[in-house]
């Protein structure tokens, strides 16, 4: 064994055996030194997300509704059913316009549309890729 890991391991028996008193344990902490647990953080109500479907549920369902009222009070009929019809009509509107609403086109979380493109440089870029897809299909190429 080389000179250099005896004198290691001679130094390391000698922390050993230097006579210290040996360090105290740690005691067991009891019932009473425990930590009580976190209360579990209380969630905060959000309001359901407004859809179309649920609009028309909720129009659908005031619309039940007002046929047994006009039994018992004629002149809420008139309120109730033109909120039913408001909320049909915002249902459709908002149907419309989430279905008309294109996606943002990502490649890699990056924005494939440019921020700048108008016009011209949208009918530059077709032109373009027209022009290399007609290349492409060359009949001296193939």
């Amino acid at each position: 064994m080389p000179q250099k890991y005896e004198r290691e391991i001679d130094e390391i028996l000698r922390r050993f055996d230097d006579g210290s008193p040996p360090s105290r344990p740690t005691a067991v902490p009891t019932l009473e030194q425990v930590d009580p647990p976190r209360p579990i953080p209380i969630r905060r109500w959000r309001a359901p997300a407004v859809t179309a479907s649920g609009l028309m549920i909720a129009a659908l369902a005031l619309a039940v509704l007002s046929a047994p009222m006009q039994h018992v009070y004629p002149a809420a009929v008139a309120v109730v059913g033109v909120s039913a019809a408001s909320l049909l009509i915002g249902s459709l509107v908002l149907s419309v316009s989430r279905w008309s609403k294109r996606p943002e086109r990502t490649w890699r979380g990056r924005s494939m549309e440019e921020e700048s493109a108008f016009f011209p440089t949208l009918l530059r870029r077709r032109w373009r890729r027209w022009q290399a897809h007609r290349r492409f299909r060359d009949p001296r190429w193939n």
